[in-house]
């Protein structure tokens, strides 16, 4: 099908091709000739300038005879006949196509000018021989065609006879791969039956009944170190190598296999070639019988069992030294057995048991293991001890007996194991002396345990070998991922090697060490440490670990700041009163003079203007003083109501002039109507100081001189949180920011990022804690380079009573 679509296809296409070629070609010819007779025409006109018809007459038979023309008429302008030349007569093939018009006879006209006029026209009658190419062409075309139909035949040949070997071969070859797989299958057979009867450990034999002949094979002989074949295979040679002890018992097997034609297995010695007896498993059944039943044909197979007799015989021994071993063990032993009815009777006992418990154990025997040891069956022992002979499952505990509260009245440890099927053995020895020690050291760990001291143990390698509890709380760590971990691991290596590693390389030397040092320890931060380390000695008085105790005192050392903080405030508070008594004495006398000069009414007006502004300053003087004396007086307990925006005014008139002079844009919203809140006014005002004051540093540091972002911005607005009123005051500014790394360490006491001249550390830290007393939070929100913004936010309503007005 495919070749004829091809064939198709191509003739088609050559039909198309030749068509166009006639057609083109026909054209061509036409087109040629219109230009030949244009040229006899100028060749006419050039001519008759002799006025002689001989003169174009001899050209234009040439040209009739060589473009075959039929008649070449020349007429002048009148229409006369000029010249009247007949051309060489059409042949026989020429008029039969003329006939069938496949010559087509075509006149050909052409004007005859001569210097510029028209004096005639020449006319020739043409036949267009085009179809003599076209049949040469038709006829390449119809050969072309027949190659290719020839062509694809061919190929169409080919592919099909392909086909057909391919299909052939493929029939071939799976009919010789089954006869391959056949023969291989045949060939490993009887491989396989070769193999399995020479290299099996077990001897092959085949005994013909009737004849008493025997087939033995070559494995039979080896077996024994005999050669093949080196004694006749017959009955009587069997009979001749078993041992006489076990020949009678042996043939009886034999037949009483051949009366009931059911196998036989026995066992029984044979005579090996170097004397010595080797035990063999001898088994056999019939084969083949005749038409009666009656066996005629055994064949079996004997198997060397030496090595399986010699082994039980060593176990045999084992066993009965391993009894003598647990008959005279430092630990109990007691064996049970499960009966059906699922009681387990005492079986066996050994010396120690008797000797460990203080009874004798011969009543004993057979009972069950309640009416043996009646202290055990309000246990879950007896239930235990059943599924490890019933399932087979281990079960190792230690029982113990206390006499009240955590003392140690016995103990015992228990390794129960099952023995075989519905048996059962338990090992027991008394470790009363060691659960004692255990339950004093327990005790002692739990004081150590429940200390708030920090305590461990290092040992060489500065390792540690054992934490309290506390220690792991700091570290926040459990005491898997400490125990077995360097120091410096676990404190990180600089810590390590700056303050660890010295005082316990002196206590490794023997030497005591007691010291404070400010250390980072995991989850608590940076903490203050009162420390000592002790050298722990061994038997031989050599040091073998470090004890460390260590003390935090981060809270003391803290409040010892707080409390002398609180001294220099009360310091300048006492100043501050005596300065304001001194100040606000001149300030009154000020301030009446000024009231007099206003109060006269004949007072210039630009000398009243002046008495007004002194009035107005002093004024502010005045309100200034009693700021700083509200801010550096030591309050004790008292608190009362107070507006978050008095606050905020008493800490900015004490810090505008210094907020001007570092060129600081101050901004404040704090809306009106804001409730008040229950505080102590001076511990807040401390709180937004220290803020405010961290705020300038910030921006000083960020830009030294005026910028247009050099901005503070104190805000107050209402919240609700957990459904509580609070108001937070947020401090902003647009400063050098907080680094993510130390933003989670600026609340720890002593952390500071400032010089030591220019802060302690505890700034933020007491702030922290005052907010907190506070019943508030303060809270940080704060990018490297992009600012910072504290928020405060205090409970309108904290709980505290207000004393009495």
């Amino acid at each position: 099908m495919k070749m004829k679509s091809v064939m198709l296809c191509c003739t088609l296409f050559l039909s198309v091709a030749f068509v166009l070629f006639a057609m083109i070609y026909q054209r061509h010819l036409h087109a040629r000739e219109v230009i030949q007779i244009g040229d006899h025409a100028r060749v006419v006109a050039n001519s008759l300038w002799t006025f002689e018809k001989s003169s174009p007459t001899a050209y234009l038979n040439l040209a009739a005879i060589a473009n075959g023309y039929q008649r070449i008429v020349v007429e002048d302008e009148s229409g006369n006949l000029f010249l009247d030349i007949s051309g060489p007569p059409p042949g026989g093939l020429d008029r039969f196509f003329i006939s069938i018009d496949l010559i087509p006879v075509i006149q050909l006209e052409s004007a005859v000018i001569f210097e510029g006029n028209k004096i005639g026209k020449i006319a020739a009658t043409w036949p267009s021989r085009a179809i003599y190419t076209d049949l040469y062409v038709l006829l390449c075309l119809l050969l072309l065609a027949i190659g290719i139909w020839l062509y694809l035949k061919l190929l169409d040949s080919n592919r099909s006879l392909e086909r057909r070997v391919q299909e052939r071969t493929v029939a071939l070859e799976k009919e010789n791969s089954e006869r391959r797989k056949t023969e291989t299958a045949l060939r490993l057979s009887e491989e396989r039956l070769r193999l399995a009867l020479e290299g099996t450990s077990d001897g092959i034999w085949d005994w013909d009944l009737q004849t008493g002949s025997a087939y033995y094979s070559p494995r039979y002989y080896t077996m024994l170190g005999y050669e093949a074949d080196e004694f006749p295979g017959s009955h009587d040679s069997w009979r001749s190598l078993v041992h006489p002890d076990d020949l009678d018992s042996t043939e009886r097997a034999v037949q009483q296999a051949m009366a009931t034609n059911l196998p036989y297995a026995t066992e029984f010695r044979f005579r090996a070639k170097n004397g010595e007896w080797r035990w063999i498993l001898g088994r056999g059944k019939i084969v083949e019988t005749d038409r009666t039943g009656k066996g005629i044909r055994m064949a079996g197979s004997h198997t060397d069992i030496t090595p399986r007799k010699m082994a039980e015989e060593a176990l045999r021994a084992s066993e009965t030294r391993l009894r003598a071993i647990i008959d005279n063990a430092p630990f109990g032993a007691h064996s049970f057995t499960l009966q059906p009815d699922g009681q387990l009777k005492l079986a066996r006992a050994n010396r120690s048991a008797e000797r460990i418990l203080g009874i004798d154990h011969a009543p004993l025997i057979g009972k069950t293991i309640e009416e043996a040891f009646p202290r055990l069956a309000a246990t879950s022992i007896p239930e235990a001890y059943r599924r490890v002979a019933r399932d087979g499952a281990g079960y190792f505990s230690d029982q113990v007996e206390y006499n009240g509260g955590h003392a140690v009245r016995g103990a015992f440890e228990i390794h129960a194991f099952q023995t075989g099927a519905g048996r059962m053995t338990v090992f027991f020895r008394d470790i009363t002396e060691r659960k004692r020690a255990e339950e004093a050291l327990r005790k002692y760990e739990r004081i150590v345990s429940t200390s708030q001291e920090l305590m461990g143990l290092v040992g060489p390698g500065y390792r540690f070998e054992a934490v309290n509890t506390r220690l792991l709380k700091i570290f926040g760590m459990a005491r898997e991922a400490v125990v077995g971990r360097t120091v410096a691991e676990i404190m990180g290596e600089n810590v390590f090697r700056e303050k660890a590693q010295p005082p316990i390389d002196l206590a490794f030397a023997g030497q005591t060490v007691h010291g404070q040092e400010t250390v980072t320890l995991g989850a608590a931060g940076r903490r203050i440490m009162d420390f000592t380390c002790l050298p722990m000695t061994d038997d031989a008085g050599q040091v073998e670990g470090v004890v460390f105790n260590a003390r935090d005192i981060t809270e003391t050392r803290r409040l010892e700041e707080q409390l002398m903080q609180a001294q220099k405030i009360e310091s300048i508070g006492t100043l501050a009163g005596g300065v304001a008594h001194e100040i606000n004495n001149p300030i009154n006398g000020i301030m009446n003079y000024a009231q007099l000069i206003l109060d006269r009414s004949a007072t210039p007006e630009p000398l009243a203007e002046y008495a007004r502004e002194i009035l107005h300053e002093t004024r502010r003087v005045a309100k200034i003083v009693r700021n700083l004396l509200t801010f550096a007086r030591h309050e004790k307990q008292s608190h009362s109501p107070a507006l978050v925006g008095d606050i905020v005014s008493a800490v900015l008139s004490l810090i505008q002039t210094v907020m001007r002079h570092d060129q600081i844009a101050l901004e404040m919203e704090i809306p009106e109507g804001l409730p008040k809140i229950k505080c102590r006014s001076q511990q807040i005002q401390q709180v937004l100081m220290n803020l405010v004051t961290n705020a300038r540093d910030a921006l000083n540091e960020r830009y030294p001189g005026f910028s247009p972002q050099k901005r503070l911005r104190i805000s107050a607005q209402a919240i609700d949180k957990a459904g509580r009123g609070f108001i937070r005051t947020t401090v902003a500014d647009s400063g050098t920011g907080i680094p993510a790394e130390i933003r989670d360490r600026i609340f720890d006491p002593f952390f500071t990022t400032k010089p030591k001249e220019y802060g302690t550390g505890l700034g933020l830290s007491i702030s922290y804690g005052i907010v907190r007393d506070h019943g508030g939070e303060l809270s940080v929100e704060s990018e490297a380079g992009q600012g910072t913004r504290f928020h405060m936010d205090l409970p309108v309503n904290n709980g505290w009573t207000l004393p009495a007005p």
